[in-house]
């Protein structure tokens, strides 16, 4: 797994989603944070999901089709982003590959809250 750079990644792997924040290696130092999706709500292959991750200016949180799935500890900090975004790869496509499809991506300048998050996941948007 090669986690380089500053800024965001919102991302699944075997173990769930994640949206951490921070530089990469070596893993041992490295300055990561985030929060991770609970067991309790798996991706199953073959369906469609709704993901979302937030980040309130201390919190980060998962959401896994409208429910709060996990959050960081309170007062971290989101690292300086690069200038560019990558949907459906990291680092320009040379590392995890996302297999599958994506259908719509929303960036916005606030945290959602709950409920619109909810509602989002209910309407499809």
């Amino acid at each position: 797994f090669m986690d380089h750079g500053k800024g965001f990644r919102l991302y699944r792997d075997r173990r769930g989603i994640h949206f951490i924040s921070g530089s990469g290696m070596p893993r041992e130092t490295a300055k990561r944070w985030g929060a991770h999706s609970s067991p309790k709500h798996p991706i199953k292959p073959g369906q469609w999901h709704h993901v979302v991750g937030t980040y309130d200016g201390s919190v980060f949180r998962v959401f896994v089709d409208g429910r709060l799935s996990g959050a960081s500890d309170p007062g971290l900090a989101l690292t300086e982003g690069q200038p560019d975004i990558g949907i459906g790869s990291f680092r320009y496509g040379l590392v995890l590959g996302f297999t599958g499809r994506i259908d719509g991506v929303d960036i916005h300048g606030r945290a959602l809250s709950e409920a619109e998050i909810a509602q989002r996941a209910t309407n499809g948007h």
